[in-house]
């Protein structure tokens, strides 16, 4: 019987340890996390000569458990395909990389391909780095791309000590959901330019999808500025997989905050 929630994040500690306490307070089913151990461009490399039209992203997985040295290897072997539910994928923008250049089609082609959790999987980007879920949302929070891997350090200044303390001193539901309401307000700001909770819940299936996002970042910061809106893509993960009890739960705290 299908029942696991099969993650696949490219590090093996921020992201990990994020989507663990995301379960813990959130999630009502178990998670099992697969880490890529590099970026979303050597993701690319390996499925954009494949017919997506066969493409089983499970066997992708397991190559890639294989070919990994880490704590994590044996996660699959655990689990035959039919108990996989739901495949997510989380990755950074990363625009510095030199292979961002090589593959300037790589994040519209990912999205494309992994666009549904219960097909391919579904992709979701954090930009610039995963580290972005620590940055205090105010209202335009942009971000130079090529200052690159230095973002990590300038976030770790910027943010609240208790996201910084977050995987020894975990945060609770109200806490999270705090930091989340604000990134909700940016893809709002992003999208509709309307720096404020949405409010209406059908609008975010409609059009806070990630190629919206994607779009909405090329067009107004990327191409334009060679920057990114600061965004974490966990607070609408939790919104799309838990629904309109979440989102109302946020919409009241939010008047609140």
């Amino acid at each position: 019987m299908s029942s696991i929630i099969l993650c696949v994040t490219e590090g093996e500690k921020t992201e990990v340890k994020v989507l663990e306490r995301l379960q813990a307070e959130f999630l009502d089913k178990p998670i099992e996390i697969i880490c890529f151990g590099t970026n979303i461009y050597q993701l690319y490399r390996k499925v954009k000569d494949e017919d997506i039209e066969f493409l089983i992203t499970y066997e992708i997985l397991q190559e890639i458990s294989q070919e990994r040295k880490g704590k994590r290897d044996d996660v699959l072997s655990q689990y035959s395909q039919i108990e996989i539910a739901e495949i997510y994928l989380f990755f950074d923008y990363d625009g510095h990389d030199n292979l961002s250049d090589k593959y300037p089609e790589c994040i519209e082609n990912m999205l494309d391909i992994f666009n549904n959790e219960t097909e391919n999987g579904k992709l979701y980007i954090s930009y610039p780095m995963v580290e972005a879920f620590k940055h205090p949302v105010i209202k335009e929070e942009i971000y130079d791309i090529s200052q690159g891997s230095k973002y990590k350090n300038y976030v770790s200044k910027i943010c609240p000590e208790q996201l910084n303390k977050f995987i020894n001193q975990p945060l609770n539901k109200r806490d999270w959901s705090n930091y989340f309401i604000e990134h909700m307000k940016a893809i709002n700001f992003l999208v509709r330019n309307d720096f404020s909770y949405p409010s209406d819940y059908l609008y975010i299936n409609k059009s806070f999808t990630q190629v919206g996002i994607y779009e909405n970042q090329i067009t107004k910061y990327i191409k334009p500025k060679n920057h990114i809106l600061v965004l974490t893509p966990f607070a609408l993960f939790l919104i799309e997989y838990l629904g309109e009890t979440l989102f109302e739960e946020w919409a009241q705290l939010a008047l609140t905050t």
